[in-house]
């Protein structure tokens, strides 16, 4: 299972958005959006930052793969008010994105095919 390359930047207060597709990569390398209906919560770790979890149909939440506008496999990201309230600093942060479901109670976690990292940077 792979992701695109996430290297986007947040702003400190911002509601920016940005968004990242998950992808199941078959042995003929065929790729299929994974689909996220099953999906009961997330998580997103920032190297030595605060853990942000967030459940299903969570109100206002700083990630978000339930809307209905989302392509299927999609997950939006509104990090920057978090960042904010958790005083993230100013930096460039190798993340990892975890998805949790009833099969998968401790999780999948997520690398870009290419790189095998993810990255977010924090702007002020």
């Amino acid at each position: 299972m792979t992701c695109e390359v996430m290297e986007h930047e947040v702003y400190k207060g911002s509601d920016n958005t940005f968004t990242l597709e998950l992808n199941s990569r078959d042995y003929a390398g065929v790729v299929t959006p994974i689909d996220l209906a099953i999906v009961t919560s997330m998580s997103l770790e920032l190297e030595g930052q605060p853990l942000l979890v967030v459940n299903a149909q969570e109100g206002n939440a700083p990630i978000d793969w339930w809307d209905a506008e989302l392509p299927t496999g999609y997950i939006r990201f509104k990090l920057g008010p978090w960042a904010s309230i958790n005083s993230v600093p100013v930096g460039t942060y190798t993340a990892r994105l975890i998805t949790y479901d009833l099969e998968n109670t401790n999780g999948i976690v997520w690398t870009s095919h290419e790189k095998k990292e993810l990255y977010v940077t924090i702007n002020a």
